[in-house]
């Protein structure tokens, strides 16, 4: 890496399923060939739909041992500068990590963790010593990490110093932005767009949806998304019926590909209360600012510093329901501040969010940790 990396091997995995994640893992691995001469990756797929995400099965288990020997196939005959690590926080995927990892420090590859997810505090905090130390070994070990936005960093600096981290902020492809218009104070329709689960926020949208329903009947509300629970979908339309919102909310299901673009470029406003625990970034706030809408989204991980609060949009508390309603009111009767958001959103996810400014990021990245390898080379020579 001194130079020009000119061995990379990353290990992550590729969509499918279709999440944050995956994404960019093959963006990351697309970059990188553009950058370095050889890039490599093995591929950690346990799960195939996005139902087995986070689940533990024996066909997982079963998958273990063929990875392993794939791993170490590539350790021996690649013999990579350097491996990118897509590393994981649940304690099954965590142990796993930790084996490939063990073989990277045998074969003395240096590793860089890539912290896609979040978890690591609250693991060093409550999780049994087994799991610490798992946790401790895999961090500790590493010559750094790559994490999404400067609130992230809080998360595994307890192993990794913030002199070892460097930002890469995620990213999406560009596009024209929208040439429609606006739709008045009567006709706005407002979009929400996750995976529908109760820590994303849908219920908490619902509940919204009521509040500015009551106060101007005419606005329109698209709930979009996987439902991956039954109950919870029963809940969610009890709430719809309660809320007297049957006729002015619409749930089309999962949506991808060129119709989630046409249904972002119709839509007003972005609504995304999420309280998951793991979030760490919401690539669908990215998708919401390049079809030039504002966004309204809550404090997790680092979308305060994706959202900029009465700039782009509004930071909330998720389970505030009428202090969102109020910053969704705000914005739907005032046309002009929703008109001057969404373009304030549009110029910021051109600047920093596009896959240029992503690869420029990536580039800056490798320099960094290259200089931190000479350094530890330098170290190990005194």
């Amino acid at each position: 890496m001194e130079q020009r990396p000119m061995n990379v091997l990353i290990v992550g995995q590729l969509p499918p399923p279709v999440h944050g994640s995956n994404v960019m893992t093959e963006l990351f691995m697309q970059s990188m060939e553009k950058i370095v001469q050889k890039v490599t990756i093995i591929e950690k797929k346990f799960s195939k739909q996005q139902e087995e995400v986070g689940t533990l099965t024996l066909l997982k288990v079963t998958k273990v041992p063929g990875l392993i020997l794939k791993f170490l196939w590539q350790l021996i005959k690649n013999k990579p500068d350097v491996c990118f690590y897509f590393i994981s926080v649940s304690s099954f995927s965590l142990v796993f990590d930790a084996l490939l990892i063990a073989l990277l420090r045998l074969f003395g590859v240096q590793y860089i963790l890539y912290c896609h997810g979040k978890g690591f505090r609250e693991l060093e905090l409550r999780a049994g010593s087994h799991m610490r130390y798992v946790a401790k070994f895999v961090l500790t070990g590493a010559l750094g990490g790559l994490v999404l936005g400067e609130k992230l960093k809080h998360d595994v600096n307890h192993y990794l110093p913030d002199r070892r981290l460097f930002i890469l902020p995620n990213a999406i492809p560009n596009s024209a932005p929208p040439q429609k218009e606006p739709g008045t104070s009567r006709h706005v329709q407002i979009l929400y767009l996750s995976n529908l689960i109760p820590s994303k926020g849908a219920m908490e949208f619902v509940k919204m949806a009521g509040m500015v329903r009551r106060a101007i009947p005419d606005v329109k509300f698209i709930l979009a998304g996987n439902f991956r629970d039954n109950i919870f979908l029963r809940q969610i339309h009890d709430c719809i019926d309660q809320e007297k919102l049957r006729d002015c909310m619409d749930i089309p299901g999962a949506i991808y590909g060129q119709d989630k673009e046409k249904l972002f470029r119709k839509s007003d406003l972005f609504v995304f209360p999420t309280y998951y625990k793991y979030e760490t970034f919401g690539l669908v706030n990215l998708e919401a600012m390049r079809s030039s809408l504002p966004i309204i989204s809550t404090p997790e991980g680092a979308i305060p510093e994706v959202v900029c609060d009465g700039i782009t949009g509004f930071i909330v508390d998720p389970h505030d329901i009428a202090l969102m309603s109020d910053r969704v009111l705000k914005l739907v009767e005032d046309l002009e501040l929703r008109i001057a958001m969404g373009k304030a959103g549009r110029r910021r996810f051109e600047q920093y969010y596009t896959i240029e400014a992503y690869e420029a990021k990536l580039k800056e990245a490798i320099q960094f940790f290259s200089l931190l390898l000479q350094e530890k080379r330098y170290t190990a020579c005194e």
